[in-house]
């Protein structure tokens, strides 16, 4: 899905909770948040394309900080130092300029619009401060920090879980960067009072006036802390602002890993930005810097992944080279995009999303059609939507189209955990693939304007496939899809949707192979199972050429399957021609059915 920069010898990291913003540029207001289809306030600035205006939502409250949506928008999450709203009474209070302590919400969206703020509770607001939420694309977990810690929490029945440390070596990586924080901070403050110590001079004013001691010790201590991430580094900050990728395979996220060379690990300085991948077993493993093109010695932070699965947004306080006058602040949000040669060089967007004051926080809904950003540009930080049209594909994630559904066992009817293969036919790729959640449910983005072929596999299950065109643009009305798999028992059968030959021949098309090659998956798992390739046609032609045609096709897909690993042993090719029509007619249509290969469970050992 993501293509990373190869990120060498990096030891990860954990600390405080991130409890400050920005402390590099003048002080900013605290920062706002909200949310998807939301009521619109007043206008507040235009161009000649875009028009940014106010968002109204129930009980927003300028203490509020970035929203994030799962990819459906019907969840939004988000952290608040907003006063405690009734019942809240494990809520803290900080010294300024915070006055509460942080804590998590979420709004439901529903027929009558978004549900007023939700404290996730006790479970997860338990003293001290829970920042920085980010939510799966499925809208079954929350992931946030928490005292120092990344944490997750399951989202079910409209409840956030008891929450649990996230496993991997993310933790590792943070508990390092905890005592390196410490031995930084140490080191230097070492340094600084033995120079005060040894200056003669000094220590006789010390004496005179020790309020001065005070002073020097601070001046001094700038002197080594010479930029604005070395002093963020030195005072221990945890950002962790994340952000899933719409496939949930990656999470982006900003953090001040340190400067190459000289503190920290090896990053740019200041917040750069980083890409973990998540395994299988929910492990959060490698990490890596997204490439030079993105990173600067200046702050990238407010990740965002865009539902295409190629663009991603963020924030930074870098100088922007091109920007008009009235679209340069202290902050502005870039997009950059995922080529084959890696991400492209950032791009400012342009006025009114940026402005002179500080913009951040830019999310893009699944549609591409509305943006929400945070911005002070009005003196308190709020939230703003911007609403994009087609000459705005310039800066614009490309257009997809989103589905969902889910996997049920076709025997007990009962849901299912496996995955969702997405192939583009046309490239021959595999471009991602998703999850189901406990439920069995799960939710896609695919880009429009493409061949598309899907695949359902779980655990002790026939796989299961299907196949679309997405239109570039225009109505695409099959936008649920729910996959019913057939338990792997003698006699099961499932039919490969996505093998192609050669018309009238029984050549396998290049786009064969993706299908294929998780049957062969498919066997290696299951060594007990032996199968029948089954050639089907149409009406078409003779029943001799018919039957001799579908023979061939199962039998190279039969010598498929065998020259990559399978053995020939465990299968048996038929040719039934034109005898089996899953559909009666002569129309197109019917005959397309008609045309298939199919694949039976003819033995099977536990």
């Amino acid at each position: 899905m993501l293509i990373l920069a190869a990120f060498s010898g990096f030891l990860l990291v954990s600390g405080n909770a991130y409890s400050q913003k920005h402390p590099k540029h003048p002080p900013k207001k605290q920062k706002d948040s909200t949310a998807a289809p939301i009521s619109i306030g007043k206008v507040l600035e235009k161009s000649d394309s875009l028009v940014v205006t106010e968002v109204n939502l129930p009980l927003a409250d300028s203490a509020d900080d970035r929203p994030m949506f799962s990819l459906d928008g019907n969840i939004m999450v988000f952290g608040s130092r907003r006063p405690p709203m009734p019942g809240e009474v494990w809520r803290q209070r900080q010294n300024p300029p915070f006055n509460w302590d942080g804590d998590i919400y979420y709004r439901v969206y529903t027929d009558t619009g978004w549900s007023i703020p939700i404290n996730a509770g006790q479970l997860i607001n338990n003293g001290g401060d829970q920042n920085n939420p980010t939510i799966s694309p499925g809208g079954d977990e929350v992931v946030f920090v928490s005292n120092g810690g990344i944490y997750r929490s399951k989202f079910i029945s409209g409840a956030l879980q008891k929450p649990e440390l996230i496993p991997g070596d993310i933790q590792t990586i943070y508990a390092q960067l905890n005592q390196v924080h410490f031995q930084y901070q140490q080191t230097l403050r070492a340094k600084v009072i033995n120079e005060l110590n040894s200056d003669s001079d000094l220590v006789d004013l010390f004496k005179r006036a020790p309020e001065t001691r005070d002073v020097y010790y601070k001046e001094r201590l700038l002197n080594y802390l010479k930029d604005d991430g070395a002093i963020k580094f030195f005072e221990a900050m945890t950002r962790f602002e994340s952000a899933f990728t719409p496939d949930g395979k990656y999470v982006i996220f900003s953090e001040n890993f340190g400067k190459k060379g000289q503190y920290g690990f090896d990053g740019d300085g200041d917040d750069d930005l980083w890409a973990l991948s998540i395994s299988p077993r929910g492990r959060w493993d490698t990490v890596r810097a997204l490439n030079g093109r993105v990173n600067s010695p200046y702050s990238e932070s407010y990740p965002f992944a865009a539902a295409d699965g190629t663009t991603i947004y963020f924030s930074s306080n870098r100088p922007c080279q091109n920007c008009p006058m009235n679209a340069w602040g202290t902050d502005d949000i870039y997009m950059t995009r995922l080529v084959d040669t890696g991400f492209t060089q950032p791009v400012a967007l342009p006025y009114p999303i940026n402005s002179t004051a500080g913009d951040y926080g830019l999310t893009i809904t699944a549609d591409g059609q509305t943006a929400y950003f945070l911005s002070n540009r009005t003196g308190k930080s709020k939230l703003y939507q911007v609403r994009l049209r087609s000459q705005d594909s310039v800066f614009t994630p490309k257009p997809v189209i989103l589905m969902h559904g889910s996997i049920t066992d076709a025997v007990t009817g009962k849901p299912i955990r496996g995955q969702i293969f997405v192939d583009e036919l046309t490239s021959g790729k595999n471009t991602f693939s998703v999850t189901t959640n406990d439920s069995g449910i799960y939710t896609l983005a695919i880009q429009r304007g493409h061949r598309i072929g899907l695949e359902a596999m779980a655990d002790g299950h026939l796989p299961k496939s299907e196949r679309f065109t997405y239109p570039a643009s225009g109505k695409f009305d099959r936008r649920k899809l729910d996959f019913q798999l057939s338990p792997i028992e003698v006699g099961s059968m499932t039919e490969f949707k996505n093998v192609y030959f050669e018309s009238g021949k029984s050549d396998l098309l290049p786009e064969s192979r993706l299908e294929l090659d998780r049957v062969v998956d498919f066997l290696k798992k299951n060594k007990n199972a032996s199968v029948e390739i089954d050639g089907h046609t149409d009406d078409v032609g003779s029943d001799a050429s018919n039957n001799a045609l579908s023979l061939a096709r199962a039998t190279s897909v039969m010598n498929y399957l065998s020259s990559h690993g399978t053995r020939a042993d465990r299968m048996t090719a038929k040719g039934f021609g034109k005898t089996k029509p899953l559909k009666k007619g002569t129309d197109e249509e019917s005959r397309a059915k008609n045309r298939r290969v199919e694949m039976v469970i003819s033995a099977y050992s536990q």
